[in-house]
């Protein structure tokens, strides 16, 4: 949070929690507002006091999940969990969290030519489900 003293300068005020508060002064807002992205940039980059931890699970094993956890309570649980793992092949199992819409309207594309709208929109319904 940037915040502006009486005396003219601007004050950068971070707080990480309960624990740490980092504060600093600046002559103009401008500079503020650098330092302030930088800091939570650097804070967000993995720092050996705080590891970056990036999540690399695939697809169908996300899709895993979502069965462990929700899917089990659906009447049709074997068809859509069959359903989503050939979308994820399909897809080529991309990194989860590096999927993107560009990929599914490529694949949608390419399914097109062989099946009707109604079950790529269910494929996509869901496929939005397990996120």
């Amino acid at each position: 949070m940037i915040r502006k003293n009486t005396n003219g300068t601007f004050t950068v005020d971070i707080r990480q929690g309960r624990a740490k508060r980092h504060q600093k002064r600046f002559k103009t807002k401008d500079e503020a507002q650098r330092y302030e992205r930088l800091f939570l940039i650097e804070l967000d980059s993995g720092k050996p006091w705080q590891p970056n931890q990036k999540d690399k699970r695939t697809l169908s094993e996300l899709i895993a999940v979502w069965h462990k956890l929700h899917g089990v309570n659906l009447r049709d649980v074997d068809n859509r969990v069959k359903i989503l793992n050939n979308t994820a092949h399909g897809l080529g199992d991309p990194v989860a969290k590096d999927f993107t819409a560009n990929q599914f309207s490529h694949y949608r594309a390419e399914r097109l030519k062989k099946v009707k709208p109604k079950t790529i929109n269910n494929e996509y319904v869901y496929l939005s489900s397990v996120y």
